[in-house]
């Protein structure tokens, strides 16, 4: 454990993966989480940031979704020190953990530069390409200067300008986690013909059930999306982000879309934690024979950048293809396919 500031107390903003990280390697005094007062995290009392110093040496460690705000809130306190996680990693390169979507990102690069190349030369618009190098940027530095331009918008996720919504829509919601997207969908387009709304835990699909009471047409499926029909274990504690995990405490039931729905598709939405290439390629009857346009998370690994819009295209290359992004760090990149037919 190394001191990196003697003579003074050092705290860690945000209970996540890189604060626990970096507790590991430096010597702190505390963790700042206004939310969490109280409890303790990684052997660490967590405290408020009112309770902190001005003398202090603070250390902002949220890099996920609010960043930026987190850096705000720490400017605040109005503390002697105050560092990003990616002043450390510049600093002490041999020292300070490399966040694992970043080191994943800069792995990826180096050995399928390639495939980024194309990537950058296969998206629509010129937003889209200005988003990509913004992500890159981000992704293999942790700089949150590199997302200035972005804020935590994710009433926006899953239906950006380039979605046209109709009343004819029959939408698949992969992923349906508590109702929350199929309601924005419905509030968005309240005339629509059906949705089919997947979701594997029975907890989560009970609150879907209870927000979209209200609603008609809406087919609640308790299941799993993949390429073939199985079992699988399922970690169903994470909340929005739960994800078929080989330690996961839950079985759930997986099927393909392609078993599952009879009717013609319009819209299919994914975050799946990862899982998306294999619940493409369990719809690929669908994408082939409906063209449905296609909103698809893409943040979870490095290499689903490149490869979701290399299999999307693969089955179908009658698809404009655009990236958006939807918070202040590495989640929540979307890629949507839309029909070349729609754009005219």
């Amino acid at each position: 454990m190394i001191n990196l500031f003697e003579g003074k107390s050092t705290y860690l903003f945000g209970c996540n993966e890189h604060s626990e990280d970096l507790s590991k390697v430096i010597k702190v005094d505390g963790i700042i989480d206004d939310f969490k007062v109280g409890s303790r995290f990684n052997g660490l009392t967590v405290l408020h940031g009112d309770e902190i110093a001005p003398e202090s040496v603070v250390i902002n460690c949220v890099l996920m979704a609010k960043g930026r705000a987190a850096r705000n809130r720490i400017n605040s306190l109005a503390c002697e020190t105050i560092y990003d996680y990616a002043d450390l990693l510049e600093k002490f390169p041999e020292l300070i953990p490399v966040p694992q979507f970043m080191g994943d990102t800069l792995c990826d690069r180096k050995h399928k530069s390639d495939k980024w190349k194309c990537l950058e030369n296969s998206l629509a618009d010129e937003k889209s390409k200005i988003v990509l190098a913004d992500l890159i940027r981000f992704r293999t530095s942790s700089r949150l200067s590199a997302l200035a331009e972005y804020d935590f918008t994710p009433e926006k996720q899953y239906f950006d300008e380039v979605v046209n919504l109709s009343h004819e829509e029959v939408f698949v919601d992969c992923g349906g986690f508590d109702g929350d997207t199929t309601e924005q969908f419905t509030t968005k387009n309240p005339v629509y013909k059906r949705v089919y709304l997947f979701e594997p835990s029975p907890l989560n699909l009970k609150k879907a059930r209870a927000r979209l009471s209200s609603l008609n047409n809406i087919e609640f499926i308790e299941k799993g999306v993949s390429d073939q029909s199985a079992l699988a274990s399922f970690n169903a504690a994470g909340g929005s982000a739960s994800a078929i995990s080989e330690n996961g405490a839950d079985q759930i039931i997986l099927t393909k879309i392609d078993d599952e729905i009879r009717e013609k598709i319009t819209f299919i939405k994914m975050d799946l934690e990862g899982w998306e290439t294999k619940a493409l390629l369990g719809a690929k009857n669908h994408i082939l024979q409906d063209h449905p346009k296609m909103a698809i998370a893409v943040y979870h690994s490095a290499s689903d950048f490149w490869s979701i819009p290399q299999l999307v295209l693969g089955i179908r290359d009658d698809y404009n293809v655009y990236l958006r992004h939807y918070t202040q760090g590495w989640v929540e990149s979307i890629m949507y396919f839309i029909p070349k037919k729609e754009n005219g």
